[in-house]
């Protein structure tokens, strides 16, 4: 038996969602870990759902979506409160079955609206939790952040944008008490699938339109 024939062929993107689906309709979505069992069944995560062979945010395949985008799900499936698990992962398979006609620079959109967003939404986080009157540093961190949004407007440096804008989200989700950061990863996924919308519905346009 040769070695090729001990290893499965690799799922296709069709596949992956439909297997994502069954997942989701099973009620079989979970949180705090990649993978487990319960009562006889199978629980993964929303990025698991998409393949057995995915255990880690760097083995989701690029076809199915970006590495930052893949990278982000687990945060956001941990994050959000446990009753809506359901609703996060329903709406990521129903996108990723409609935005398989996104190119490159439809995702580079994506993402740097993300990144702007998120910026926003923790400043707007920490400062609800700012004592009164305000620390002494905390216009260095206004304008620290005014700096990184500049330089993604601009297409300037973004490689260090997306990094201070990525902890600028975590930051936005653990700036309060629990049930706030919950629902501040709620917020930062219905950012996230606003904008991926947006995308779809043009990419639309202008395929009628050709």
């Amino acid at each position: 038996m040769t070695e090729n024939s001990l290893t499965p062929p690799a799922l296709t993107i069709a596949q992956r969602i439909e297997l994502a689906r069954e997942y989701h309709a099973q009620g079989r979505i979970t949180q705090g870990t990649w993978r487990t069992q319960r009562d006889g069944h199978e629980l993964v995560c929303a990025l698991a759902a998409f393949g057995p062979d995915i255990n880690g945010s760097e083995q989701c395949p690029a076809e199915l979506m970006p590495h930052w985008m893949s990278a982000l799900v687990p945060a956001i499936d941990d994050g959000i409160a446990a009753d809506q698990v359901l609703w996060f992962s329903g709406a990521l398979i129903d996108r990723a079955s409609r935005w398989h006609r996104l190119d490159d620079a439809a995702w580079e959109c994506i993402r740097t609206g993300f990144l702007i967003a998120s910026i926003r939404q923790a400043l707007a986080s920490a400062d609800q939790v700012q004592p009164s009157p305000k620390p002494a540093y905390w216009q260095q961190v206004v304008d620290a952040c005014a700096g990184v949004i500049a330089a993604l407007e601009e297409g300037g440096d973004l490689k260090k944008a997306a990094k201070a804008a990525y902890a600028a989200a975590y930051a936005a989700a653990n700036a309060a008490a629990d049930a706030a950061a919950k629902a501040a990863w709620k917020s930062i996924a219905e950012t996230l699938f606003r904008l991926i919308d947006i995308e779809i519905d043009q990419c639309a346009v202008e395929m009628a339109d050709a």
